[in-house]
């Protein structure tokens, strides 16, 4: 009886180290690290999703991805071909609006070939640890010589301040 059960055993073990190979061979990024950047010298927030290349994708290929939008509206969507020799993807968003504190924003990201058929999909969420409330109404310099802005002491600190009254809850 013990000889039959270490077999089935080994087998089992087997199965499950083949599928794991098998997912190695068809996998083509996984997911580093995903993080809201909030930046209170240019008074901006932004995704940024980093991910290690498992696998060299075919030529032509790209990422695709597709963030939640914290203002609303369509999800924000950026694409970045692969480059040769690279062994990482970093994905950064545009400028953000109305991300708030504790709030959960789904993202996905496809590897694409060049015909467009999607060969890889990772799906995962980034919880907002700040609130948006925290950053400047403006950048807090300018220029070159890191000029303090004159417009955190115009209306247009103002103008930003009310377009954040308006994110939805």
């Amino acid at each position: 009886m013990r000889p039959i059960a270490v077999a089935i055993l080994l087998i089992m073990g087997l199965v499950g180290l083949a599928a794991c190979t098998d997912e190695a061979r068809t996998s083509y990024l996984d997911l580093q690290g995903r993080v809201f950047i909030f930046n209170p010298r240019i008074a901006t927030a932004t995704y940024v999703v980093t991910l290690a290349i498992r696998k060299t994708p075919p030529a032509g290929s790209k990422v695709v991805a597709t963030f939640d939008n914290p203002a609303g509206g369509e999800p924000l969507r950026i694409e970045q071909p692969f480059r040769d020799g690279q062994t990482r993807v970093s994905l950064e968003s545009d400028p953000l609006q109305c991300v708030k504190k504790g709030r959960t924003y789904a993202f996905h990201v496809s590897v694409v070939d060049a015909s467009g058929k999607e060969l890889q999909k990772v799906d995962s969420s980034i919880t907002s640890t700040l609130d948006q409330s925290i950053l400047p109404p403006a950048p807090l310099v300018i220029g070159p010589g890191y000029e303090p802005n004159p417009a955190l002491e115009e209306t247009a600190g103002k103008d930003v301040m009310a377009q954040r009254a308006q994110c939805p809850p």
